[in-house]
């Protein structure tokens, strides 16, 4: 994670052709100021110290680290916290359309993704040298422009350290680029710590222009604590399962699978309703659409959650919902265990009704499950009593057609 994060950054330039640097570098004169943090001097800033003095200064210290990268096409954003002792620790990253956290603890790490209408949770092999310090990003910036002593400023009660560059100072160069604009400051404390770092460049090329802006804020420092997320309970107690939450927000349904990450990853969720179309049982009964999860591998499905709408149904009630399963060896439309939310219309399934037996074709009873799933998967939720009544009917009328 640390070695992806310091390539974000060194990517905003990257994108823009960049050939070169070199500032920020080791000073040619020497000069003192008073209080000033390690490697910074009246003539320069030695980039190797300063960086060397904040991960110093952090080492066994809570903290958090904010870093906000921007472009025209796009924003990555890194949140990170840390305990005293490196771990527990969070790490979150976004990029707009996706995103990803990390919790990290002395007995293991875990991670959830989030993106395009799903999340995954699951183990993930990562330690404590993935929480970024900011120490890598602030020698990135330093090394693209030399950079000079500017002063102090006040900030949140506490005197920092200002280093500054402007177009002028920038000593990088670009391939088929124009810098218009390019200004960078630091705010440091006297030990070393950079809390807050801003960087701006804007290029033209072939008319346009394109601006790279990075902000990175350290906070909290020694009083940052760390809590479980509210996800954590979604992981498996097998490190090498893997739990996906596949939506489908056109359907109202979502379907959590659990099993190995190439066969959660194969499932999808899609309209079914053709396949009890005009059904003189389902159709008077449902309250949702009919849906079918789709997998060629192993899983296991550990709940279903979908939208209702009780209009579709005269007379039903939100205490009469069941979600049902349809699973091809089973040949019926069975009932799940299932609890409804009236607030929000939806309703939430985890299993099949467990009073329910089946018979193999020798005679031997047996419990559906949907376990170690292949094959189509078809959930609906339907009014249970309408369901029960209509499904009589049938089975009367049926009847009534053999004996003629």
């Amino acid at each position: 994670m640390k070695r992806l994060s310091t390539l974000c950054l060194v990517a905003l330039v990257a994108l823009a052709g960049c050939t070169g640097g070199g500032g920020g570098g080791t000073p040619t004169e020497t000069g003192t100021l008073d209080d000033a943090p390690p490697g910074v001097s009246a003539s320069g800033v030695d980039a190797d110290a300063l960086v060397a003095a904040h991960e110093d200064a952090l080492a066994d210290r809570s903290y958090t680290l904010a870093v906000d990268q921007q472009t025209t096409g796009g924003e990555l954003t890194i949140d990170a916290k840390t305990d005293s002792d490196g771990l527990p620790a969070i790490i979150e990253l976004s990029t707009g359309s996706a995103d990803r956290e990390t919790y990290l603890t002395a007995n293991g790490s875990y991670e959830i993704r989030r993106g395009g209408g799903e999340q995954i949770v699951r183990h993930v092999d990562t330690d404590a040298s993935a929480v970024p310090t900011g120490g890598p990003y602030v020698r990135d910036v330093l090394d693209d422009a030399q950079f000079t002593y500017d002063g102090t400023v006040q900030r949140d009660g506490r005197t920092l350290h200002r280093l500054s560059a402007d177009q002028a100072d920038l000593q990088r160069q670009f391939q088929n680029a124009t810098v218009t604009s390019y200004e960078a400051e630091l705010l440091v404390s006297s030990d070393g710590l950079v809390h807050n770092t801003t960087y701006q460049l804007t290029l033209a090329e072939n008319g346009t222009e394109e601006t790279f802006t990075t902000r990175i804020q350290l906070t909290d420092v020694g009083s940052t604590t760390v809590a479980e997320p509210a996800w954590l309970g979604l992981v498996s107690d097998d490190p090498e399962t893997t739990t996906r939450q596949v939506q489908n927000a056109s359907l109202g349904t979502s379907v959590t699978v659990s099993g190995e990450l190439d066969n959660v990853t194969a499932v999808s969720v899609s309209n079914a309703s053709d396949l009890f179309y005009q059904s003189s049982v389902v159709e008077p009964s449902r309250v949702s659409p009919i849906v079918a999860m789709q997998t060629n591998r192993s899983v296991s499905v550990d709940s279903v959650e979908m939208e209702y709408d009780l209009e579709a149904v005269p007379d039903a009630e939100a205490s009469g919902l069941f979600v049902f399963a349809y699973r091809p060896a089973y040949g019926s439309l069975l009932p799940m265990e299932t609890s409804f939310d009236p607030t929000n219309e939806t309703v939430r399934a985890t299993q099949f009704d467990p009073d329910i037996t089946l018979n193999t074709t020798d005679g031997e009873q047996f419990s559906p499950t949907l376990d170690g799933l292949r094959g189509n998967v078809v959930f609906v939720t339907m009014d249970a009593q309408t369901y029960r009544e209509a499904l009589e009917e049938a089975n009367e009328q049926q009847a009534s057609d053999q004996s003629n």
